[in-house]
């Protein structure tokens, strides 16, 4: 996947509009989390992580884009593991050859 200007735009409005629409007392973390290995982002689709659903180690293995507390733009790999993210909630989601929709 080509991270460029396409894809910062479409995860800032999908980001925006999540913001735009929150209605809780509690702030959302949100992150737009998009596939970089071409795994299908199994992980993500489960309550609990596993780690037979990662072939690639689960170490930043997924884009990572962020508009929260004055930053705004992809998060460069830090270390991420994907079994420390768990829970975590979908909101949105699109496949490979669909639109976007809520999850």
């Amino acid at each position: 996947m080509r991270i460029g200007l396409d894809l910062d735009h479409l995860l800032r409005d999908v980001l925006e509009t999540t913001l735009e629409n929150w209605r809780s007392t509690v702030e959302p973390d949100l992150a737009a989390v998009f596939d970089i290995r071409e795994c299908g982002l199994k992980c993500f689709c489960t309550t609990t992580f596993d780690d037979k659903l990662c072939k690639n180690g689960g170490e930043d293995c997924f884009g990572l884009y962020k508009i929260q507390k004055g930053f705004n733009g992809f998060v460069s790999p830090i270390g991420l593991q994907v079994k420390k993210l768990y829970p975590c909630l979908t909101i949105w989601q699109r496949s490979a050859d669909d639109d976007l929709y809520a999850a």
